[in-house]
């Protein structure tokens, strides 16, 4: 077994290995308690050794041989969450609302971009003569499902501007941190692209968040050579 020499000036009152004879058994049960015991590792034995502070509980027993030297368990250490994800998608959310109530209740007419989707859109053809056919049938889907209604053609507009939203925070959070790269995502809420523009849903709205998941794509694609980003962006 691999010993220890103590000197008289190191602040350490004895110490205690796993395979103690009974000489410092003896040792420990004439020592009063101590107040804090560390555990210290070396690579072929582990000891045991206290501090010499003046700080004695009589409260606490005399160690006995027959008593096990345990250290009291680390407390667990919780992991850290990023604030500036809670307030993400709190701003998502508030935009989302704010920008469906808005037109539908100043709007009672359907902007003519969205009228010419629900037009094309009866038809469910594979491509028009002027766009392609995706803002159409998603225009005339919704419209189906909701008997006719207009606000959700609304909210299924601000849903676009959410993903765009996420795709801008996801793609500057690789180069800057949470603060700069939340803030560089609801900077997007200033251009009138993003806000008064944003309730007419056709192929410019559409494909907003398209380039978007598109460019967050390649950068992984290019960062990581992974197929799945590839895939994103249509390679």
């Amino acid at each position: 077994m691999q010993r220890r020499e103590l000197s008289r000036a190191a602040p350490v009152d004895f110490l205690i290995c796993n395979r103690s004879p009974t000489r410092l058994a003896a040792l420990i049960s004439a020592r009063p308690p101590v107040h804090r015991w560390i555990n210290v590792r070396d690579e072929t034995t582990t000891f045991m050794y206290a501090e010499n502070t003046a700080l004695r509980s009589p409260a606490i027993p005399r160690w006995r041989a027959s008593q096990p030297s345990v250290c009291p368990p680390a407390a667990p250490t919780l992991p850290q969450i990023d604030p500036t994800i809670r307030l993400f998608w709190i701003f998502v959310a508030v935009h989302v609302m704010v920008w469906t109530l808005v037109p539908a209740l100043t709007e009672p007419n359907r902007p003519l971009d969205m009228v010419e989707m629900l037009y094309w859109g009866h038809a469910w053809q594979l491509g028009y003569w002027k766009h392609p056919p995706l803002p159409a049938w998603i225009a005339e889907a919704v419209f189906w499902i909701t008997g006719g209604a207009t606000w959700p053609l609304y909210f299924v507009a601000q849903t676009a501007m959410a993903a765009t939203f996420w795709a801008a925070w996801k793609l500057a959070k690789e180069f800057l941190k949470p603060w700069p790269a939340l803030c560089a995502a609801a900077l997007l809420e200033a251009c009138s692209y993003y806000n008064f523009m944003s309730a007419d849903l056709n192929n410019a709205i559409v494909l907003q968040p398209l380039w978007a998941l598109a460019t967050l794509g390649l950068y992984r694609a290019i960062t990581t050579q992974r197929l799945r980003y590839w895939a994103v962006t249509g390679a």
